[in-house]
């Protein structure tokens, strides 16, 4: 065969594999567009009279405990969000059958502060016109929160919770353990644990990431075997745009990421495979965004990519608004963070002992065997996360600074990552190994 048929006919396989991962992109792409649809429209159907019977059982918590209450101390990272609890279940509530438009549009029925009008909420929606609109996010949590709303009220949602992520912690630790050792489900849970499961467990807003890494980290294994980790990530990304009110989105990529990483530990080093994996839930991610701004602008009167891209622009400093000038700057975010990860100087000085610790032993094993010096290029990988994470903050300092104690939260995935490269190098893993087909 002559060099020019060989060229063409590798030139043909190549546009033929290119062909195929566009498709199966797309494919899947329009399943999860039209599935997310449809949850929207079923959650639309749940009886509204027994959503509003709840709701209004729930005015209670929100009269006690006010917009911005604490659990257990008054720490910014124990702080709960009732602000946007409130608006989660107000918008919950609003989507209903008879103005289809809801589901798009996702009217506001509050002039201030939803967790202080919260007591006459369904009174308002009722008699007067929305006060705005919030076009640009999907949602998705909608649906869910208003089947339980049919069965209970924001108390027993709360209950609900801490069950489903107590449960999800659990399971998950020990899942990690089977596939991998102890050692790492011990510190996936403690990852967990340092950013106070006992807040996230009374917020629908904090808890929805979490929840959702947690069950995709349950189904890593199998992706695996069946070589799919391109469209899993794909389709992660959109699913977390989906349900999402914009939190700490980066743990959905960065637990099942690194899940992935440690299952191949057995291979060389998945630097490429990695950084495609991690483009492949950003592009998920902003494709189900721009997805929803197009729903809006054809179902809605209002223009959903003016909406959204005005809002990006702002949170981004691309257009710096007046009222917010305080909050724009890279070093304002990392200062806001730090405040809430290191609230006091015992903290500071008990993490920066720790810190020295890991690096003098890192050192020292280095040191001493340098066959440890290559498991530092095999494990460099679980970086990748942490280099995102630093960036994601960057772009986004405007929010960061403002939301810092909830948005530090992502920082739970470069936990996990930060204490698995140090622990692998000095105790390199013996996981089992997952066979692809």
């Amino acid at each position: 065969m002559k060099k020019t048929d060989i060229r063409n006919l590798y030139l043909q396989n190549k546009r033929k594999k290119i062909i195929s991962i566009i498709g199966n992109h797309a494919s899947i792409y329009f399943i999860i567009v039209t599935i997310s649809i449809c949850l929207l429209l079923i959650g639309s159907l749940f009886p509204q009279i027994l959503i509003d019977k709840n709701i209004r059982e729930s005015i209670p918590v929100f009269e006690s405990e006010g917009s911005y209450p604490h659990i257990g101390d008054k720490q910014e990272s124990s702080k709960l969000d009732n602000f946007t609890d409130s608006l989660i279940l107000m918008e919950s509530a609003t989507m209903q059958m008879k103005e289809l438009q809801t589901i798009f549009s996702n009217p506001m029925y509050f002039k201030s502060n939803p967790a202080t009008e919260f007591s006459d909420f369904i009174e308002r929606r009722e008699a007067e016109s929305p006060t705005g609109y919030y076009v640009r996010y999907w949602m998705g949590f909608r649906t869910p929160v208003r089947l339980c709303l049919v069965f209970m009220n924001y108390s027993q949602i709360r209950s609900l919770l801490a069950w489903i992520i107590l449960g999800l912690l659990i399971t998950v630790s020990f899942y990690i353990a089977r596939y991998t050792d102890i050692r790492t489900g011990i510190l996936f849970a403690v990852s967990i644990i340092f950013i106070k499961p006992q807040v996230l467990c009374n917020s629908l807003q904090f808890s929805c990431c979490f929840i959702i890494a947690m069950l995709a980290m349950l189904f890593i294994p199998y992706v695996i075997q069946k070589e799919k980790e391109t469209i899993f990530f794909f389709a992660l990304g959109m699913v977390t745009m989906y349900f999402d009110f914009y939190t700490s989105p980066l743990v959905v990529l960065g637990y099942p990421l690194i899940f992935w990483i440690l299952l191949k530990t057995y291979e060389k080093p998945q630097i490429r495979a990695s950084l495609f994996l991690m483009i492949e839930w950003m592009i998920g991610y902003g494709m189900m965004w721009l997805t929803k701004l197009l729903c809006a602008t054809i179902f809605t009167e209002v223009n959903g990519f003016v909406n959204g891209l005005s809002s990006f622009a702002m949170r981004t400093g691309i257009i710096k608004r007046a009222d917010l000038m305080d909050y724009y700057g890279v070093n304002k975010a990392f200062h806001a963070l730090k405040k809430v990860i290191l609230p006091d100087f015992n903290t500071t000085l008990l993490v920066c002992v720790i810190l020295i610790g890991i690096f003098v032993t890192l050192v020292i094993g280095l040191v001493r065997n340098r066959k440890r010096q290559k498991l530092c290029t095999r494990y460099i990988t679980l970086f990748f996360p942490i280099v995102v994470m630093i960036v994601w903050y960057m772009v986004a300092a405007q929010p960061t600074t403002i939301h810092a104690y909830f948005q530090y939260r992502n920082i739970a995935m470069a936990i996990w990552g930060g204490n698995m490269f140090f622990s692998l190098v000095i105790y390199p893993i013996k996981n089992k190994k997952v066979s692809s087909n």
